[in-house]
């Protein structure tokens, strides 16, 4: 799909740079034809319903392609979270992811929630307590000047150093 790069290929290359706490994908492809397989919602842009915004400014709807992916990694939502530690390990990992993609991609994620963290048991540690990794990156971008990158900026004064 134009001007939309798949999250597959975003978590390849992210994991190929070596990117800490995202996704490990293992294989991804098409759901089937675009023509079934795909959002209607940008069809309907135009039509009386979206008339709290006259401009069309406001609401962006984007046509999005459904596709498959399997990922190493399956968890948790962070509404089971096991207490105030592994909230705080867990905030820690997603800073971490993106701290990584930044610096070794030049990438944002720009759709940081709840939804997009998950907590899994991670079997390469001895310790029992859930790692966070970051998913659901298909909104990412490279990155551009503007605010979004003065955001950024502010916010690397909090960095520790890696």
């Amino acid at each position: 799909m134009d001007g939309v790069e798949i999250e597959g290929r975003i978590l390849e290359k992210l994991g190929a740079k070596k990117v800490r706490n995202i996704p490990t994908i293992l294989c991804w492809s098409d759901a089937g034809p675009v023509s079934i397989h795909c959002t209607q919602t940008d069809a309907y842009k135009n039509f009386n319903w979206n008339l709290h915004d006259p401009e069309r400014k406001m609401v962006r709807l984007t046509h999005r392609v459904h596709y498959h992916q399997v990922t190493e990694e399956a968890g948790y939502t962070l509404e089971q979270l096991k207490g105030t530690y592994e909230l705080l390990e867990g905030a820690n990992d997603v800073f971490q992811a993106l701290h990584d993609a930044h610096r070794l991609c030049n990438r944002f994620h720009r759709d940081v929630s709840s939804t997009n963290i998950i907590l899994f048991a991670d079997t390469s540690h001895l310790s029992p307590e859930r790692r966070a990794i970051l998913s659901d990156g298909e909104l990412s971008n490279e990155d551009v000047p503007g605010p979004a990158r003065d955001c950024w900026i502010s916010v690397r004064r909090f960095s520790w150093k890696s």
